[in-house]
């Protein structure tokens, strides 16, 4: 179960471990509270007319970028550009980021699609910040083995 959880967490699977596999993150990723308290998210592809927002929650974010999770199947490609926006949890106000669509993984469970943020990190008055502060698995006895 370990293993599944660090693929699930880490986009990668085996079916995905192959030369065109996505490249391991190179900052520290933050898992965000998911159920009830998770955040809200849309994206959209740039400059694609026509194109509809794909309903998302935020699965981790690091400083360079994130990952998402949706349920069921999407009609994203990566890679490429797109809008990501954010719902504050508190103020129910949208923020919005660009980004680039770096990898998509579709499980039976549903899909995980991993951006970068474009233009460089995540500025640092956007309030996903606060998620970056020390993570949930810090007071996990062992999980920096699986980080």
């Amino acid at each position: 179960m370990l293993s599944g959880l660090w693929s699930l967490k880490s986009g990668k699977t085996a079916a995905s471990a192959s030369p065109s596999a996505p490249a391991p993150r190179r900052s520290r990723r933050f898992s965000l509270p998911f159920g009830a308290s998770a955040l809200k998210a849309r994206i959209e592809l740039s400059g694609v007319a026509g194109a509809e927002p794909v309903r998302a929650h935020l699965w981790d974010v690091s400083d360079a970028g994130g990952c998402l999770a949706l349920q069921g199947g999407c009609s994203l490609a990566a890679p490429g550009p797109a809008l990501l926006s954010v719902c504050h949890p508190e103020s129910r106000q949208w923020r919005q980021l660009r980004v680039e669509l770096r990898w998509i993984s579709n499980l039976s469970h549903g899909t995980f699609v991993g951006v970068r943020f474009a233009g460089g990190p995540l500025p640092q008055d956007f309030f996903l910040r606060d998620y970056m502060q020390r993570s949930w698995t810090d007071a996990v006895p062992g999980a920096a083995s699986f980080a």
